[in-house]
């Protein structure tokens, strides 16, 4: 399994969250010049009208391939989604984490290659519960469809907020070309709240401090690069036994200098390989089912 490129972003497959405070902000020491260094903190506290516009694309492919006995069969998808709107924070958590988010979408489209279909019309409002049971909902009631609204999960932070800080940053100031490691622990936790286990000792990731930028406002660009083996997961076929499942993760995310900002711009990429023994249920015959996903997914924000 190759190797993602550390330019890009992540293992928790959900942009939002935030932590409890913002902590300091950037922390020169007496150097100065290349001895500047600066508190990482990833999540920022949210809080109830903040607003932003949002651009969001994502490139999903998934390929399962059954072999059972002398017979094969392969089933593949490949999807593009865009999404643009008005973001609204409407509940934050008591850790100031985003609970309740409502989309205004100006465009909201799949394509898978050969068509594209609208997934909701200009002008609709989303309301996204961030870990409820409808995450996904229109403001006006009308129903979504189900190929909709699973297009739509691809591109709306629809899982719980998560503390990214726990998982990928540090307590001590870094400068620009420092390295450390994340917290396979937290990891294998936030994963395990999307049903994927995983022995932290079979998490291995590395962060970056990788530059500062200007544009477009001062930030830090803010590198990962995870993999995760042994991994299982909730929802496989009835009697299949997994055999191998694996996942690449990279992710990059720029974090502006000003504590109070959010960040402007993060890009995920990911590959997941599973391979698993399956029965027929009737005949109980075994065979082999391989599952291939790869997803990327880049989004920015312009506060308004």
């Amino acid at each position: 399994m190759r190797i993602l490129s550390s330019s890009l972003l992540v293992l928790t497959l959900a942009c939002g969250g935030a932590s409890t405070d913002s902590g300091p902000g950037p922390d020169e020491t007496t150097g100065g010049g290349d001895d500047t260094t600066y508190a990482i903190r990833i999540d920022r506290p949210w809080a109830v009208g903040q607003r932003w516009r949002e651009v969001t694309q994502a490139h999903e492919r998934e390929q399962q391939q059954v072999q059972m006995g002398e017979g094969s069969d392969t089933a593949a998808r490949d999807v593009r989604v865009d999404l643009e709107a008005e973001v609204e924070v409407v509940e934050v958590d008591e850790h100031a984490r985003q609970a309740v988010l409502r989309y205004t979408v100006a465009r909201a489209v799949a394509n898978n290659g050969q068509s594209e279909l609208e997934l909701v019309p200009a002008g609709t409002v989303l309301v996204v519960r961030r870990g409820g049971e409808q995450a996904i909902t229109r403001e006006d009631g009308a129903a979504i469809g189900e190929i909709e609204l699973k297009m739509l999960g691809i591109v709306l932070p629809d899982g719980p907020a998560e503390d990214h800080d726990a998982v990928y940053g540090t307590d001590q100031a870094q400068a620009v070309g420092a390295r450390w490691p994340i917290d396979g622990g937290m990891a294998a936790e936030q994963l395990r709240k999307r049903n994927l286990l995983v022995d932290p000792a079979n998490i291995q990731g590395e962060m970056h401090l990788a530059n500062l930028v200007e544009e477009p406002v001062p930030a830090l660009e803010l590198q990962a690069q995870i993999v995760a083996t042994g991994i299982t997961f909730g929802g496989a076929p009835e009697g299949a036994t997994i055999d191998r499942g694996e996942v690449v993760a990279a992710r990059v995310v720029y974090l502006p200098l000003d504590p109070a900002d959010h960040p402007r711009v993060q890009a995920t990429e990911m590959e997941m390989e599973v391979d698993m023994t399956i029965a027929d249920p009737e005949s109980g015959e075994t065979g082999t089912l391989q599952l291939r996903v790869a997803v990327s997914r880049t989004s920015s924000r312009e506060p308004l």
